[in-house]
């Protein structure tokens, strides 16, 4: 084996040095651009946790003010309750009690003759089916306090519900962020 022999050898080895030196650099600018996508696409995703954060937190301070009215409120109904069911009952009472004595007063008024005393009874059932349906209606109002109150307590207990599972949805948000970083 000559010079000749060796160059060719080496320009041979060369040649291949370069192509694989161009295939890799190929590779390498594919790489590169593939790392550039990659980088890219985490940023945006960075972007959407970051508004998902702020979304959630913004969220999260409406359901706390949200939950203090509602508590406020069912404090206000919890101390006005017993205060508009006694007011209720004295005004039914105090009508009851009008309307019996006009309807005594004018039983006794038409006493005198027994026609007088037929049309007389007639407007006192009236006036008893009144009574009834007024006692009906006031025991629907007393009733529909009771159901009302049992509603705002499950929507109280919804609201904490959502309040336990937000944290766990900001909890995954943190462990995200902290798989980004």
């Amino acid at each position: 084996m000559g010079i000749k022999d060796t160059f060719l050898g080496t320009d041979k080895h060369l040649e291949e040095i370069e192509h694989t030196t161009q295939r890799i650099g190929r590779e390498l600018k594919n790489t590169q651009i593939f790392i550039k996508e990659q980088q890219e696409d985490i940023q945006k995703l960075a972007e959407e946790v970051k508004t998902l954060h702020h979304t959630q937190q913004h969220l999260t301070l409406s359901f706390k003010d949200t939950l203090q009215e509602l508590n406020s409120i069912t404090r206000e109904l919890a101390v006005f309750k017993p205060t508009i069911e006694r007011t209720v009952l004295e005004k039914t009472t105090t009508v009851l009690e009008q309307e019996l004595a006009t309807a005594t007063n004018k039983l006794y008024a038409d006493m005198s003759g027994f026609s007088q005393a037929k049309e007389t009874f007639k407007e006192i059932v009236s006036q008893v089916k009144n009574v009834q349906k007024e006692l009906q209606q006031f025991s629907s109002v007393v009733s529909s306090f009771k159901e009302q109150d049992f509603q705002l307590e499950q929507y109280a207990q919804e609201l904490n519900k959502n309040d336990t599972q937000k944290l766990e949805l900001m909890k995954r948000v943190d462990e995200l962020e902290r798989l980004l970083k």
